[in-house]
């Protein structure tokens, strides 16, 4: 991801130089800059802190958990005991007695866990 955007900034970049050698106003090179690398991130940006605060939140929990459990690990917690089957990056699936169960990443960080050993 980190190289798509640095190479839509370099050809960016390229583009507003090109302009700038075919003796187009300055002025409009510069606003085109602020408006292209400023104002449009900005606005992707607030878009997704306001409508991706459970996404980022069920991501960084995931990572927690990756860290904690692993596949096979016995938990409990709430009225759920199970075994870890998978920790995705946004949800953790448990085999319990009543089957397959899909618990949100975040969702899971909020809980006390208990981890049952095997006998």
């Amino acid at each position: 991801m980190l190289g798509k955007i640095t190479r839509y900034a370099i050809i960016g970049v390229s583009i507003m130089m090109a302009l700038e050698q075919l003796s187009i106003s300055t002025t409009v090179v510069v606003e085109s800059f602020i408006i292209i690398f400023g104002i449009i991130p900005l606005f992707i940006i607030l878009i997704f802190l306001v409508g991706g605060r459970n996404l980022v939140s069920s991501m960084l929990s995931g990572r927690f958990l990756i860290k904690e459990y692993k596949s096979g690990d016995m938990i409990e917690f709430d009225s759920v005991s199970g075994q870890v089957e998978s920790i995705g990056l946004l949800t953790t699936k448990i085999k319990g007695d009543g089957g397959e169960i899909i618990v949100p990443n975040s969702e899971m960080a909020k809980k006390m866990i208990k981890k049952i050993k095997a006998e």
